[in-house]
Protein backbone atom coordinates (compact mmCIF):
# COMPACT_ATOMS: atom_id res chain seq x y z
CA UNK A 1 0.00 0.00 0.00
CA UNK A 2 1.75 2.98 -1.03
CA UNK A 3 2.26 6.61 1.65
CA UNK A 4 -0.47 8.60 0.47
CA UNK A 5 -3.38 6.13 0.63
CA UNK A 6 -2.34 4.58 4.11
CA UNK A 7 -2.30 8.78 5.06
CA UNK A 8 -5.63 9.08 3.61
CA UNK A 9 -7.13 6.37 5.87
CA UNK A 10 -5.95 7.57 8.86
CA UNK A 11 -7.53 11.08 8.47
CA UNK A 12 -11.06 9.91 7.85
CA UNK A 13 -11.20 8.14 10.24
CA UNK A 14 -12.19 9.50 13.65
CA UNK A 15 -14.09 8.65 17.05
CA UNK A 16 -18.45 9.13 17.47
CA UNK A 17 -19.08 12.34 19.29
CA UNK A 18 -15.62 14.57 17.95
CA UNK A 19 -15.43 17.40 15.86
CA UNK A 20 -15.75 15.22 12.84
CA UNK A 21 -19.76 14.49 13.16
CA UNK A 22 -20.00 18.15 14.46
CA UNK A 23 -18.78 19.21 11.03
CA UNK A 24 -20.50 16.68 8.99
CA UNK A 25 -24.01 17.95 10.45
CA UNK A 26 -22.58 21.30 9.75
CA UNK A 27 -22.28 20.43 5.94
CA UNK A 28 -25.06 17.80 5.28
CA UNK A 29 -26.96 20.90 6.64
CA UNK A 30 -25.25 23.16 3.86
CA UNK A 31 -26.22 20.87 1.25
CA UNK A 32 -29.75 20.08 2.30
CA UNK A 33 -30.26 24.01 3.16
CA UNK A 34 -28.76 24.78 -0.88
CA UNK A 35 -30.87 22.14 -2.42
CA UNK A 36 -33.95 23.63 -0.95
CA UNK A 37 -33.46 26.96 -1.81
CA UNK A 38 -32.09 25.60 -5.68
CA UNK A 39 -35.52 24.01 -5.79
CA UNK A 40 -37.85 26.90 -4.65
CA UNK A 41 -35.28 29.55 -6.91
CA UNK A 42 -36.01 27.05 -10.05
CA UNK A 43 -39.61 27.02 -9.73
CA UNK A 44 -39.53 30.99 -9.41
CA UNK A 45 -39.52 33.84 -12.69
CA UNK A 46 -35.95 33.81 -12.46
CA UNK A 47 -35.28 29.86 -13.30
CA UNK A 48 -32.98 30.87 -16.39
CA UNK A 49 -30.55 32.74 -13.89
CA UNK A 50 -30.37 29.80 -11.64
CA UNK A 51 -29.48 27.19 -14.39
CA UNK A 52 -26.98 29.66 -16.12
CA UNK A 53 -25.26 29.63 -12.43
CA UNK A 54 -25.03 25.80 -11.94
CA UNK A 55 -23.85 25.53 -15.20
CA UNK A 56 -21.37 28.01 -14.90
CA UNK A 57 -20.23 26.21 -11.44
CA UNK A 58 -20.59 23.36 -12.83
CA UNK A 59 -18.50 23.71 -15.37
CA UNK A 60 -15.51 25.19 -13.29
CA UNK A 61 -15.24 22.37 -10.58
CA UNK A 62 -15.71 20.00 -12.77
CA UNK A 63 -12.75 21.15 -14.83
CA UNK A 64 -10.86 21.56 -11.57
CA UNK A 65 -11.78 17.68 -10.84
CA UNK A 66 -10.49 16.95 -13.83
CA UNK A 67 -7.30 18.81 -13.75
CA UNK A 68 -6.42 16.76 -10.39
CA UNK A 69 -6.86 13.73 -12.79
CA UNK A 70 -4.46 14.99 -15.45
CA UNK A 71 -1.81 16.63 -12.51
CA UNK A 72 -1.73 12.76 -10.83
CA UNK A 73 -1.20 11.33 -14.06
CA UNK A 74 1.66 13.95 -14.73
CA UNK A 75 3.31 12.94 -11.58
CA UNK A 76 3.04 9.19 -11.73
CA UNK A 77 4.05 9.75 -15.78
CA UNK A 78 7.37 11.89 -14.58
CA UNK A 79 8.51 9.44 -11.79
CA UNK A 80 7.94 12.94 -9.08
CA UNK A 81 8.91 11.50 -6.46
CA UNK A 82 9.31 15.07 -4.59
CA UNK A 83 6.07 15.98 -4.88
CA UNK A 84 4.77 12.87 -2.94
CA UNK A 85 2.20 15.35 -0.97
CA UNK A 86 0.85 16.66 -4.00
CA UNK A 87 -0.97 13.64 -4.85
CA UNK A 88 -3.36 14.01 -1.98
CA UNK A 89 -4.18 17.67 -3.57
CA UNK A 90 -4.74 15.67 -6.93
CA UNK A 91 -6.68 12.58 -5.29
CA UNK A 92 -8.78 15.39 -3.24
CA UNK A 93 -9.27 17.83 -6.56
CA UNK A 94 -10.68 14.05 -8.15
CA UNK A 95 -12.96 13.46 -5.19
CA UNK A 96 -15.63 15.86 -6.72
CA UNK A 97 -16.25 13.73 -10.38
CA UNK A 98 -19.25 11.90 -9.26
CA UNK A 99 -20.73 14.63 -7.93
CA UNK A 100 -20.07 15.93 -11.03
CA UNK A 101 -21.84 13.17 -12.95
CA UNK A 102 -24.96 13.45 -10.84
CA UNK A 103 -24.87 17.42 -11.06
CA UNK A 104 -24.60 17.00 -15.02
CA UNK A 105 -28.00 14.59 -14.27
CA UNK A 106 -29.78 17.14 -12.49
CA UNK A 107 -29.07 19.94 -15.43
CA UNK A 108 -30.62 17.53 -18.13
CA UNK A 109 -33.76 18.57 -16.12
CA UNK A 110 -33.52 22.63 -16.86
CA UNK A 111 -31.81 21.83 -20.44
CA UNK A 112 -34.53 23.94 -21.67
CA UNK A 113 -34.22 26.86 -19.68
CA UNK A 114 -30.30 26.82 -20.59
CA UNK A 115 -30.37 26.15 -24.68
CA UNK A 116 -32.98 28.42 -26.34
CA UNK A 117 -31.93 26.28 -29.32
CA UNK A 118 -33.78 22.81 -28.46
CA UNK A 119 -37.66 25.26 -28.52
CA UNK A 120 -36.42 26.81 -31.39
CA UNK A 121 -33.79 25.27 -34.05
CA UNK A 122 -31.55 27.91 -35.22
CA UNK A 123 -31.62 27.68 -39.47
CA UNK A 124 -28.76 25.74 -41.12
CA UNK A 125 -27.48 24.10 -37.49
CA UNK A 126 -30.40 21.92 -37.26
CA UNK A 127 -28.32 19.03 -38.36
CA UNK A 128 -26.30 19.21 -35.42
CA UNK A 129 -27.78 21.76 -32.78
CA UNK A 130 -30.43 19.41 -31.66
CA UNK A 131 -31.63 17.41 -28.57
CA UNK A 132 -31.01 14.13 -29.51
CA UNK A 133 -27.54 15.13 -31.18
CA UNK A 134 -25.51 16.81 -29.20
Amino acid sequence: MSKWKSRGNELSVHEPGDRGDRLDKVLWSGVLAGTVVFTISVLSDEAQRVWSALLVNWVFWSGLAFSGILFRALLLATNARWANELHTVADGLAAFIPTSGFLLLIMLLGRHELFDWIEHSVPGKEAWLNEPFL
